[in-house]
């Protein structure tokens, strides 16, 4: 016969100050989660661990410094120099670099800030919705005929363009070019919650994932919770548990006292702007018993009772 007994473990990330929320630290008490150290009954006992809710609000930051934040503008000296070839005729060429300002903006702030920047050498970017994409092209009219380039240093992915292309604008046969993707201002798409390895207890059976970027083959991780975002930016991130959902966990020891949450984006990666979240955590206790044992020990009781007392009768 089976008998269960489910432990919850409510954790809220804000309470405490002295932590972050992508490396979260637990401490229970010794005698929370443990096994019986007697073990009296001859039972074995299996622990299983299940996420029942999680809600935090998405409040990353799709541009922060070094991620999603830089352009590299290549403006001609003069309309008579040639075409631009990086490495051959850099030196005819005045180059400005513009950062945007780390935060979650929308694709309109975006287009904002850009325009801003780009207004000063004669170009303007638009954002189409039809297909969400932005287009650059240059401010009509214009008596302007420098040749002039972008390159969308990080920001190729965020803006819908290809890695270390450089896009060029002149006043004659090339006035406008345009995203080759959809805009992605939801740069990190998916959470991953994992079990640190200083915990009291790991994942008993390996768990595989593909989310090796030096390899192509699967490898064993200890994640064990993947939430999509999948809402827009300051709406709340949800997710409520429907059916049973038992991952097998191994105790290093006896009891589960300590263990640490971590929490990384679909790159593995600290998430910027993580904010604080409510998990609850179920942690479940499969006790098998033995009752063909207990029948043994209370028939032995019995008959040692009994003999004590013909031995006193005597």
């Amino acid at each position: 016969m089976k008998q269960k007994k489910t432990h919850s473990v409510y954790i809220d990330t804000k309470i405490d100050k002295t932590q972050i929320a992508s490396n979260f630290k637990v401490k229970l008490n010794n005698w929370f989660l443990r096994n019986n150290i007697k073990n009296n009954d001859n039972y074995e006992s299996e622990w299983f661990l299940s996420v029942k809710t999680l809600a935090m609000f998405n409040s990353f930051s799709n541009i922060s410094e070094g991620i999603n934040d830089t352009i590299l503008l290549y403006v001609a000296k003069d309309s008579s120099k040639p075409e631009l070839k990086i490495g051959t005729n850099d030196v005819d060429y005045d180059v400005f670099e513009y950062k945007i300002p780390i935060g979650n903006p929308n694709v309109l702030d975006i287009k904002q800030k850009l325009n801003v920047f780009l207004a000063s050498y004669g170009i303007e970017c638009d954002y189409i919705n039809y297909d969400s994409t932005y287009i650059f092209k240059n401010v009509i009219p214009s008596s302007d005929n420098r040749k002039k380039y972008l390159l969308f240093k990080n920001t190729y992915d965020l803006l819908g363009f290809e890695e270390d292309v450089y896009y060029n604008l002149n006043n004659t046969s090339k006035t406008s070019f345009k995203s080759i993707n959809a805009i992605n201002v939801m740069a990190d798409r998916l959470l991953r919650f994992s079990i640190n390895g200083n915990s009291d207890f790991s994942l008993k059976h390996f768990n595989y994932c593909n989310h090796n970027m030096e390899s192509r083959l699967f490898s064993d991780c200890n994640i064990f919770h993947l939430q999509v975002v999948n809402c827009l930016p300051y709406e709340l991130i949800h997710y409520e548990r429907q059916t049973e959902n038992l991952i097998p966990i191994e105790l290093h020891g006896n009891s589960i006292i300590n263990f640490e949450l971590n929490v990384r984006n679909q790159d593995g990666d600290i998430v910027e702007g993580l904010s604080d979240y409510i998990l609850i955590l179920d942690f479940i206790q499969i006790k098998t018993i033995d009752y063909e044992y207990k029948m043994f020990k209370i028939l032995k009781e019995l008959y040692m009772w009994i003999a004590i007392f013909l031995k006193n009768r005597i």
